[in-house]
């Protein structure tokens, strides 16, 4: 009986170093060096491809700056409109309160002096009653009536 034969294990090829040659299959000089050339050219495009966005970014960037200091600078001169307009607005309140207190005053004073003028004349008028009673019952009446 024979004894069975050890295998020899093949050698397996080094895969290709890690970096520019990943997307290489074969190991050739030929394909090493059009991977190198694939390589740098994709790193031109995105060396190009991240300088337009970064150009794009600052000029945004500026566009936002100019488009703040716009929007602040018409802001700035809406409110000083509003604040004239409405200086304006609380100068005639002003004044329109200031005609009111003077019309209350003067309602006032009319009333007082009204008032004045009702009480001197109840006076006047009970006092002519009293002298009008004196002078014309005070001899017609009866002394018994009130006893």
């Amino acid at each position: 009986m024979r004894l069975p034969r050890a295998r020899k294990k093949k050698s397996l090829r080094k895969a290709p170093p890690l970096g520019v040659y990943e997307a290489c299959v074969t190991t050739s000089i030929f394909y090493r060096k059009k991977c190198l050339f694939r390589g740098q050219i994709l790193d031109q495009f995105c060396d190009i491809i991240t300088g337009n966005v970064a150009e794009k970014v600052a000029v945004v960037r500026s566009d936002a700056h100019i488009a703040c200091a716009q929007i602040v600078a018409h802001s700035k001169a809406d409110l000083t409109v509003l604040h004239t307009q409405k200086r304006a607005q609380m100068d005639a309140v002003l004044c329109v309160k200031m005609q009111y207190l003077n019309y209350i005053k003067e309602v006032s004073n009319a009333h007082a002096a009204l008032h004045d003028k009702n009480v001197a004349l109840m006076t006047a008028l009970k006092n002519t009653i009293t002298t009008h009673d004196n002078n014309s019952l005070a001899g017609r009446l009866p002394a018994k009536l009130f006893s």
